[in-house]
């Protein structure tokens, strides 16, 4: 009985301080996507199509999670391992800040800012499948659901004021002249941001069931037999795959539509992103609940099926109706969000062994990824286009986004019409 009670008050300090860490990484991507590295990249002077590319780098990290699995192989518990490639990921996110600082052509601050993004992700992704298969170890199968949903919640919450308060600063410097200032203050922060995520995992405490799962070593034979060769957990791919393409291809040039052709604020952008936090905020428990009552695959096809809906906000978003329409995408972007992100990942653990869940994370978020990447690039070319073209179709006023996002809702509908008719006749595994 003692034993059971020490195990359950480890788990509950080991939860805690999963949530801490979740948050404190939401607050740090919210400063390295979207609005603000739109505003980083159009201060250096690159050009919005291209913006979007860099954007999209960000999946095509994702391959370093396959790679992570077959080559990394963390001793004892592998949380060293975890901590020193997040702590060095989120370095370089913050030095991405000092790049208006350097005295190089434009060209060279590019590849310069190509280099610490796309290595942050790199690294960030290397620790991803083992500190998912660490963290999660510490969550029972049947309640991942509600906590997923609260951790969701907790991040949310502090994401609003956290995102409101930058926002503020940083118009306010750009306002009067110095935006190099915001800059300063954005990497500063980033830095300490991360030292707090950097203790937040240092104050988990580990278990011997913890050791074993992550001292699992994978082959390439091994994880090729649990995954791409897998028949079942094949088609949980090709969903991650279909879905990132829905998202890629439009995404990575949200922020700079924001930013340049709406003509919002910081300040804005982060009153709207409030309004769809609040939104998945009010909705992630309920996702949650429903997925653990129901299933994940059930809970995914709602979500994505207002996801698709939501697109179409962005469809008739132009900057007469932006201040309006793009509000009520990310509204229901949020409600979206509440169940999409822990969805597409709970359920490849519904249908892989406890001790193949990293090399299944791994293979899929690099499919998935290479998908996204693959979408962003034709995405950046239909941007280019159309901007080459003076925004011009047929003689009306049309922007690329605006294009990108109809297919988008497409892609959407496809992926709620494969779920249905492709997982929902699968078995699980656990």
């Amino acid at each position: 009985m003692e034993i059971k009670n020490k195990k359950r008050n480890q788990n509950a300090v080991n939860q805690t301080a999963y949530m801490f860490e979740a948050g404190l990484e939401y607050f740090i991507s919210i400063l390295i996507t979207g609005a603000y590295l739109a505003t980083v990249l159009s201060y250096n002077g690159v050009p919005d199509s291209v913006t979007g590319i860099i954007t999209s780098l960000a999946s095509f990290g994702f391959t370093a999670q396959a790679l992570a699995v077959l080559f990394i192989h963390p001793k004892n518990k592998g949380k060293g391992t975890v901590v020193a490639l997040h702590t060095l990921n989120q370095l370089m996110f913050a030095l991405l800040y000092m790049t208006p600082f350097i005295k190089v052509s434009p060209g060279v601050k590019t590849v310069v800012f190509v280099v610490l993004f796309l290595g942050g992700h790199i690294f960030s992704n290397m620790a991803m499948p083992f500190k998912l298969s660490w963290l999660n170890s510490y969550v029972d199968d049947d309640k991942r659901g509600i906590y997923t949903a609260k951790k969701e919640i907790s991040s949310l919450v502090g994401g609003i004021a956290f995102s409101y308060l930058m926002g503020g600063v940083s118009d306010y410097f750009k306002s009067v002249g110095k935006p190099d200032t915001a800059f300063l203050i954005c990497g500063i922060t980033v830095f300490v941001l991360c030292v707090l995520h950097t203790v937040s995992m240092l104050v988990v405490r580990d278990g011997e069931d913890a050791a074993v799962i992550q001292r699992q070593t994978y082959n390439f034979k091994d994880v090729l037999s649990s995954t791409l060769m897998n028949k079942d957990y094949r088609k949980i791919i090709w969903l991650d795959a279909i879905w990132h393409i829905a998202t890629g291809i439009v995404g990575p040039f949200l922020g700079t539509y924001q930013i340049n052709e709406l003509g919002f604020s910081l300040t804005f952008v982060a009153f709207i992103a409030m309004l769809g936090s609040i939104a998945r905020v009010l909705f992630s428990k309920f996702f949650g609940r429903y997925a653990d009552r129901h299933s994940w695959a059930q809970m995914l096809t709602v979500v994505f099926f207002i996801g698709a809906i939501g697109y179409l906000f962005i469809v008739f978003a132009t900057p007469s109706t932006g201040k309006i329409m793009y509000p009520m995408f990310l509204i229901v972007n949020g409600i979206y969000y509440a169940g999409s992100n822990s969805g597409i990942m709970n359920i490849a653990f519904d249908y892989t062994k406890h001790e193949n869940r990293a090399a299944a994370l791994g293979i899929k978020s690099a499919v998935g990824g290479i998908a996204g990447f693959l979408a962003s690039l034709v995405g950046g070319e239909v941007v280019g286009f159309v901007q080459a073209n003076g925004n011009q179709i047929f003689g009306m006023k049309i922007y690329a986004q605006q294009i990108l996002a109809f297919v988008s809702f497409v892609a959407m509908m496809v992926v709620v019409f494969y779920i249905r008719k492709v997982i929902y006749k699968m078995k699980k595994t656990i």
